[in-house]
């Protein structure tokens, strides 16, 4: 193994150099998607070699050129996308998502394919297309840019086929068969989350094609309720509590908010113990000894932003809130005179004491099994249902179910804890979708959680448990928590229903009240719910590909088939292809590297100086309430007072774009000069 000169007329010449074969190339980039750090690659591979031809290899890859090679990867993922693209007659969904990370933002996207057997088939476009600003048309701009990069990869793969296998070329699809009019085709769909900027985003993706459709995110939707029920909960909470409130000491940060709860709960009793003054592992110590084979439910994961972990969260709370309270009071008692007690432990035994605070979790306890849980089934599986009939359409139907039983809570709060009423709020989809009923079987029939017990591994059907505590208490503490769960349940119930009633919100359109197109009211539900089979109803193939750390990994083109006792798994797309196309696409990724990784600096570049220019707009105004467009009109008047505007000769514009690495790159600067004028 050693690096190789391109031919024997280069081995003779002056200058130049050697370079690694390509199957040296191709190995790193599998053990890179593998996720073997660049670092032991090197060293990995000398092994294998040595150990396979008991000879040590002349030379070995330098942790550079790994490194280097994962923009290799990258090219190679984006050229067998593109080949995957255009060799489909029509694409079915777009998923997209936008975040900032470290102050840049940027943008993923995903085309779904529908398979042979009528699945739909992901396909990671990218997980990170950089963006100048976060307005809605610089994202929808950067998307139809990245779709007609991709058709450059192409172009340039047929060149080097071309030149190397002629015979080869017809296997490459055509460039100009990356098109986003594929998803005019076939009635494809078009997937954001349900924030004002993301459906705008959405808009002018649906405007530019013919043919396409909308669909906002159901878990979305069902996220913005819970997230308003939350806060007028911890609204009503605050002004009945607001004399015992003041009397205890700030210092304790004692809220109503559960999601507070709930992060405070999962910092101190999360069995992970992850956050350092937590005590999560002595916590099941003391179960073990004081209260073994008893059912402790896992603390809800509580990072980041999740509107839906009031609801899940309450699980573990209700159930587990006296095992708490005894611990924490133990605790707190051991304290010496001069050991200062813990303010997040003092925090949890205010909260966890009070009789609002238990009854605010039974209820939540309550809407989750009721209503979040078998909605975020159908939601997450409405595009495997295309067999009965259902699809994301359907998800109206549901939407407008929900809002009648809430009705009928809204007139009697009492039936939030009227069993036989809440756990069939949707009893007629379990009746239409055999899935949906074996799920719900699974869940409190024969789904088991292990009980904390140090000598056997009994098991309890923890959900079934969990449904009859909630439904009919024995405890003293939980049957006193009733009358306050009734009060407090009128007022969910109204903070849902205002909710989906308002017009400002992504969920009234799919009300049949609101008799839109998107609603099962409309006169052309049937065409909608037909076109939409087999889509799926949620944006998690979006959310979950953001900034990942390899598109060609989650895309398994370099996955290499396996046997198993299940059978055989196939290989990845690359492998599928011809030995000859597979060698010409490492050998264009090789080449297009470093102008691919010029241009990803140029994109960082321009980001940076783009808000550079604007915050000193802002400055110079010394307006930080400015909008966003008179920013932008500032912006580029300012631009066009720059060299950045091309102008007074036409030979300006020739030796600007010939500086330019690619057609995106070309095409962004054309219309920001256009934008300047």
């Amino acid at each position: 193994m050693k690096k190789e000169w391109a031919d024997e007329a280069a081995a003779h010449k002056r200058g130049g150099g050697r370079s690694w074969p390509v199957w040296v190339v191709q190995l790193i980039c599998e053990l890179l998607v593998c996720g073997t750090a660049p670092t032991a690659i090197g060293k990995s591979i000398s092994i294998m070699y040595e150990t396979l031809y008991s000879e040590k290899p002349e030379d070995e890859p330098s942790v550079n050129f790994i490194r280097q090679c994962r923009v290799v990867v990258e090219i190679m993922g984006e050229t067998v996308t593109a080949m995957k693209l255009g060799g489909a007659d029509s694409w079915k969904q777009l998923w997209t998502d936008a975040t900032t990370r470290r102050q840049i933002p940027f943008t993923a996207l995903i085309i779904g394919l529908l398979g042979d057997e009528e699945d739909i088939d992901p396909v990671v476009v990218s997980s990170c297309i950089f963006m100048d600003d976060e307005r809605s048309e610089t994202q929808a701009d950067g998307i139809v840019n990245k779709i007609n990069s991709l058709k450059h990869r192409l172009q340039r793969l047929i060149e080097v086929i071309q030149a190397k296998h002629p015979d080869k070329v017809h296997l490459i699809p055509s460039p100009d068969s990356i098109t986003l009019d594929k998803l005019g085709i076939d009635d494809g769909v078009i997937m954001t989350d349900t924030c004002n900027g993301a459906q705008k985003v959405r808009r002018i993706l649906v405007d530019r094609i013919d043919g396409a459709t909308d669909l906002d995110c159901m878990n979305h939707l069902r996220n913005v309720w819970i997230g308003g029920m939350e806060k007028t909960l911890s609204k009503y909470l605050n002004e009945m509590l607001r004399s015992s409130l003041d009397e205890i000491d700030s210092t304790l940060r004692v809220t109503t908010s559960i999601s507070a709860v709930i992060r405070a709960i999962d910092k101190e009793f999360s069995l992970s113990a992850n956050y350092p003054k937590g005590h999560g592992e002595l916590f099941l110590e003391w179960i073990r000894e004081h209260y073994p084979g008893v059912l402790l439910l896992h603390v809800e994961r509580a990072a980041g932003s999740r509107q839906d972990l009031c609801t899940e969260g309450c699980l573990a709370i209700y159930m587990n809130y006296e095992y708490y309270v005894m611990f924490l009071d133990e605790m707190l008692r051991k304290r010496d005179a001069d050991d200062k007690a813990s303010i997040l432990q003092q925090n949890l035994f205010v909260v966890l004491t009070s009789l609002e605070m238990l009854a605010l979790s039974r209820l939540l306890s309550i809407i989750h099994l009721s209503i979040s849980m078998p909605f975020r089934y159908l939601a997450g599986k409405s595009h495997q249902f295309r067999k009965h009939g259902w699809g994301a359409a359907d998800m109206s139907r549901v939407i407008d179910t929900l809002y009648s039983k809430l009705e009928d809570i809204k007139e009697s709060p009492s039936l939030i804890l009227d069993e036989t009423f809440m756990m069939n709020i949707f009893e007629e989809y379990r009746n239409e979708l055999p899935p949906f009923q074996e799920y719900w079987e699974l869940m409190y029939n024969r789904k088991q959680m292990r009980v904390v017990c140090r000598t056997d591994g009994t098991s309890v059907v923890h959900y079934n448990r969990i449904r009859h505590r909630l439904f009919h208490p024995t405890k003293a503490s939980d049957v006193e928590t009733t009358s306050r769960v009734i009060e407090l349940a009128e007022i969910a119930t109204e903070a849902i229903v205002r909710e989906l009633l308002d017009e400002k919100k992504a969920t009234y359109k799919y009300l049949s009240v609101s008799t839109s197109e998107y609603s099962a009211a409309h006169a052309n539900f049937e065409a909608r719910q037909k076109a939409l089979l087999g889509v799926t109803a949620t944006n998690d193939e979006a959310e979950s590909a953001l900034g990942a750390v390899s598109d060609t990994k989650r895309n398994k083109f370099l996955n290499r088939g396996k046997s198993t006792r299940k059978g055989d798994t196939k290989p990845g797309l690359f492998h599928e292809l011809d030995e000859a196309i597979r060698e010409t696409i490492v050998f264009v990724a090789l080449e297009d590297a470093p102008k691919t990784r010029v241009q990803h600096r140029a994109e960082l570049e321009s980001h940076a100086r783009a808000r550079r220019i604007k915050e000193e707009v802002i400055r110079q105004k010394n307006d930080k309430r400015m909008s966003e467009a008179y920013i932008d009109a500032l912006y580029y008047h300012k631009m066009y007072n720059s060299a950045a505007c091309w102008k007074g000769d036409s030979r300006v514009v020739s030796r600007e774009l010939k500086k330019l690495t690619s057609d995106t790159a070309k095409y962004i600067a054309i219309k920001e000069n256009i934008h300047m004028r």
